[in-house]
């Protein structure tokens, strides 16, 4: 049972998937705990980090850090992207540096984890 809902949490590839899996997962099972949304949206963010050509990501205990390839870094409408980012928090910062485009979310006072607001954000790219 538990390698069946790990196979199924694997097939998440957007938000969308993620919502369809949970559903699938309340159905068969009722309520979902908060531990495996997280999961599920960690297993998400590593998925879409690939896709967005994530140089390498910075986390600790005060923030994550996500640094772009210099390519996707040339490639984005820095505007577009800011004005998105208020859309779903107001706390994310970024940093030009180098050709290398960084955002970075602080982890204090965040009302959702902090990876649920950065999938939002990369699936606006």
């Amino acid at each position: 049972l538990k390698i069946e809902v790990h196979k199924l949490i694997n097939t998440i590839e957007t938000s969308i998937d993620l919502e369809k899996v949970k559903q699938e997962l309340i159905d068969r099972f009722g309520k979902v705990d908060e531990d495996l949304i997280n999961y599920m949206n960690e297993e998400l963010f590593e998925k879409l980090i690939k896709q967005k050509s994530v140089l390498k990501v910075i986390d600790n205990k005060n923030y994550i850090e996500l640094v772009f390839t210099k390519e996707k870094s040339s490639l984005i409408d820095y505007q577009e992207f800011f004005i998105k980012s208020i859309e779903i928090c107001n706390k994310f910062s970024f940093e030009y540096k180098d050709e290398l485009f960084t955002i970075k979310l602080p982890k204090l006072k965040l009302e959702k984890h902090p990876v649920i607001y950065l999938n939002k954000l990369l699936e606006k790219m």
